[in-house]
């Protein structure tokens, strides 16, 4: 829209041009009034909001309510929780390669698939199980494994003047003292092994223990069990920490 005034205002004529009155300062035209000024340049819809502060418009939430998941390239996934998730087609492909099955279930006992007899106290794990089946790549076990060095019925050691321990019949052993002797390295040994041998003195007591070489006492003494009297026991439990080393702990028994 033009404006028009005067040709020749002197300083404080005033001049109207629609709602909006003007005065000259002696130079130029002032405007005093604008009650419509969004109106006057066209932006009369137009609110004075900051970017941060505008709504989402009409017409943006309108096209936002219409988006579907293909819009956005999702078109084959379905909305499931993850604790509810189907197993894939490939994964299913995957287990069955396996031979697992849908639910996982396997004959062990097939004719492919080498058994054992089943272990005693006299059978040694290391030779009878792992040498003979993990080769195979089949371990498969019948009846009942016992190990028999780890639990159960301590072997008994024949009291003589060196007496052998041998951990192919059994981790945990005792024996009874007739007089002083002296205690082998145990044979068999190998790194982690442990176990414990019960010592009781006879109707007499007072017999002394000798540990051969490669026996260490961290904690009681030997002395202990020299110190026992008629039919009193000692417990010696050790921990091999090399393959020719043998830590052990002497604890009287009360």
């Amino acid at each position: 829209m033009a404006l028009n005034f005067p040709s020749a205002p002197n300083a404080g004529d005033i001049h109207t041009v629609g709602s909006i009155i003007w005065k000259y300062n002696g130079k130029a035209w002032d405007s005093l009034y604008e009650p419509s000024a969004p109106a006057q340049v066209g932006l009369s819809n137009v609110d004075n909001t900051s970017d941060e502060d505008k709504p989402v418009s009409t017409a943006q939430q309108a096209a936002l309510d219409a988006l579907t998941k293909d819009d956005v390239g999702l078109d084959n996934v379905d909305n499931t929780s993850d604790m509810n998730k189907p197993v894939s087609t490939a994964q299913q492909a995957a287990i069955d390669a396996a031979g697992g099955g849908s639910s996982f279930d396997q004959d062990l006992n097939t004719t492919d698939s080498p058994t054992f007899a089943t272990l005693t106290t006299t059978d040694t794990i290391a030779t009878d199980v792992y040498a003979s089946t993990v080769s195979t790549g089949d371990l498969d076990a019948s009846g009942t494994v016992t190990a028999g060095g780890f639990i159960g019925t301590p072997q008994t050691l024949t009291d003589a003047a060196t007496i052998t321990y041998d951990l192919a019949d059994g981790h945990n052993a005792k024996v009874t003292l007739t007089a002083s002797r002296t205690l082998s390295l145990p044979s068999n040994l190998a790194e982690g092994a442990s176990g414990v041998l019960t010592i009781t003195q006879d109707g007499t007591g007072g017999h002394g223990l000798t540990l051969a070489s490669g026996w260490f006492v961290s904690a009681g003494a030997l002395a202990d069990i020299s110190a026992l009297g008629a039919s009193e026991q000692a417990q010696i439990t050790w921990y091999a920490y090399a393959s020719n080393k043998v830590n052990a702990t002497i604890l009287p028994l009360q």
